[in-house]
């Protein structure tokens, strides 16, 4: 079962805001904690979950968990910081901090925070891709 806005986590730790994002494997959530603070949960499909036999889930549901554990080895700027795994019901979910920038690349576009200045790039040190 896919969360919804206002759905409680975890006794009311965290509130669901909105589904980011649908993967294959799982669905991606920002949330806010009891502090107001954004974060994102991310968590298996109970869809995909349930289509596969015991032995699947169990072995997709320990990798999910493993990159939990790399997750909290890795120490770098631009890496979100990972905050706690949890079960919720069936689901087992993946708590991380959130960086605006993460929340627009989930969302799918790319946006400039209303509090962030535009960057401005000069001629001869501008990139261009192609």
């Amino acid at each position: 079962m896919a969360w919804v806005a206002g759905d409680q986590l975890q006794g009311g730790k965290y509130t669901v805001e909105k589904e980011l994002r649908r993967g294959r494997f799982g669905i991606t959530y920002l949330v806010k904690n009891k502090n107001s603070d954004r974060q994102i949960i991310k968590t298996l499909d109970i869809n995909l979950l349930t289509s596969l036999n015991q032995s699947d889930r169990e072995r997709l549901e320990t990798m999910f968990l493993q990159e939990a554990v790399k997750l909290t080895r890795c120490q770098h700027q631009h890496i979100v910081k990972f905050s706690e795994p949890f079960k919720e019901a069936e689901s087992s979910c993946l708590v991380r901090g959130c960086l605006k920038s993460l929340i627009y690349y989930l969302q799918g576009r790319l946006e400039v925070a209303a509090t962030q200045t535009k960057p401005t790039f000069v001629g001869s040190k501008a990139l261009i891709f192609r």
